[in-house]
């Protein structure tokens, strides 16, 4: 018997390793927006589906260099 583990082992592990390291970015920004929501920040709605940069057409090119 080997004594690696089997993929379905490490992606357990994983997967494991990443959801704690979730719930400690989680916990994280939580405790950034109450610090910032103390010293008095406030937190502005945006309507759906505004950009601050809307897209831009695509540029022509074509036939822009010299042969």
């Amino acid at each position: 018997m080997s004594t690696e583990s089997t993929p379905t082992m490490a992606a357990a592990k994983d997967n494991g390793q990443k959801q704690h390291s979730r719930d400690e970015l989680r916990a994280q920004v939580a405790n950034d927006v109450e610090a910032f929501l103390a010293a008095g920040g406030e937190v502005q709605e945006v309507e759906r589906g505004k950009r601050a940069d809307p897209p831009k057409a695509p540029s022509n090119q074509y036939g822009s260099r010299p042969i």
